[in-house]
C-alpha cells in the first residue's frame, strides 16, 4: 500500500473511499514495475498476480464509491503515482527483499482496512473494508509461503 491513506485524519465514508481507490491503483501500478523491473520468472508472477488484485480492489472500492454519492472515479493510473517512492533501487533488490516489502505493504494495508472496517457508520463501507482487510491478510500469507520457499531452496 504505497499511497497517501493515513488513517488518522477524519474523512466522510466517500473521501475515504476515493481515497482508498488511489492507494488500490498506486499499489497495482507499484507492483507492475517491481514486476517488469526483476529478471526472476516467478517473482514476476507473483508481482503481477498482486497487480491484477490491486487493481481489482479499486474496481470494487470505486462501484462503492458511484454507490455512496451517485459519481463516478474516472481518473486512471496512466502513468507513475505523485510523489512516487523511491524505495529502494528495484533492478539490483533481490527476489527476496522484493517479496519482504511487498509482505509489509499487504499488512500494511490489512491493518488499515480493518481500522477503517471497525471505525465505519456505513454497513456497507464496513463490509467492503473488512473483505479488503481479509484479502490483503492473504496476499500476505501468500507472500510469507514464498518467501519460505525461497529461503528453503537457498539452503539446498
Amino acid at each position: 500500500m504505497t499511497g497517501s491513506l493515513n488513517p488518522s485524519e477524519p474523512r466522510t465514508p466517500a473521501e475515504l473511499v476515493a481515497s482508498a481507490v488511489q492507494t488500490e491503483r498506486e499499489a497495482a501500478w507499484f507492483y507492475t514495475m517491481m514486476a517488469e523491473m526483476t529478471s526472476d520468472d516467478e517473482a514476476k508472477k507473483t508481482l503481477l498476480t498482486l497487480a491484477q488484485d490491486e487493481e481489482s480492489h479499486a474496481t470494487t472500492l470505486a462501484n462503492l464509491y458511484y454507490e455512496i454519492t451517485g459519481l463516478g472515479i474516472t481518473k486512471k493510473m496512466t502513468n507513475r503515482p505523485e510523489g512516487d517512492p523511491n524505495l529502494f533501487d528495484l533492478s539490483s533488490a533481490s527476489r527476496r527483499d522484493a517479496l519482504e516489502f511487498a509482505l509489509k505493504n499487504e499488512n500494511t494495508a490489512a491493518g488499515f482496512y480493518q481500522e477503517q472496517a471497525d471505525a465505519a457508520d456505513n454497513p456497507r463501507v464496513a463490509t467492503i473494508f473488512r473483505i479488503l482487510a481479509d484479502t490483503e491478510r492473504d496476499h500476505a500469507a501468500y507472500l510469507q509461503l514464498q518467501i519460505r520457499r525461497l529461503d528453503a531452496s537457498n539452503q539446498h
